[in-house]
């Protein structure tokens, strides 16, 4: 009885360490997660893109009363998709290539106090996306209308190499048990 009271204890105290040490207190669901893996499965979409352009709308974001940070500038840009590694997002008219996608919010600096990632004009990335898009109108009549779809992050996008795209698609089946 004294053998199996021991190695109850030590497994639940195996048991505790390991709830305490993995727990995520919301970590999983900010964006902030840094493994490629982790925001690969929680991606709705991921796409391999070039950012071509920034969004001049700037959203000026104040932290807490008494903080002594300064205000942060946020703004989305707008992102050339050359494949899409998870999910399903549409191709225009010739069938030629995908629609720009609007995806926000990115900082001017890195704000891993509101997890808001950095982001570098020209630069191509793997983004992890949230969601199905929303409509964006390019403001032009119906006949000439450009649309975008915008799109929040999932994740924090990291810079494009063939190692990263390959995890990124590694951990994206969505159709598969793991």
């Amino acid at each position: 009885m004294v053998a199996s009271s021991s190695s109850a204890r030590t497994l639940f105290f195996c048991l505790s360490l390991w709830i305490v040490l993995t727990r995520t207190d919301g970590v999983a669901d900010s964006p902030c997660v840094e493994n490629i893996p982790s925001r690969a499965a929680r991606a709705d979409i991921i796409l391999d893109g070039r950012v071509r352009s920034r969004h001049y709308n700037s959203l000026w974001y104040h932290s807490a009363t008494g903080s002594t940070r300064a205000p942060q500038s946020y703004f989305n840009v707008t992102v050339r998709p050359r494949r899409v590694l998870k999910g399903w997002l549409q191709r225009v008219r010739d069938g030629a290539g995908y629609i720009p996608v609007v995806v926000g919010p990115f900082a001017l600096e890195e704000d891993r106090v509101n997890c808001v990632p950095a982001i570098v004009l020209g630069a191509r990335y793997i983004m992890f996306l949230r969601g199905n898009g929303s409509t964006v109108s390019g403001g032009r009549s119906t006949a000439q209308q450009a649309s975008s779809l915008f799109f929040q992050l999932s994740g924090f996008p990291a810079a494009y190499t063939s190692e990263t795209a390959s995890l990124a698609r590694q951990y994206s089946c969505t159709g598969c048990s793991k």
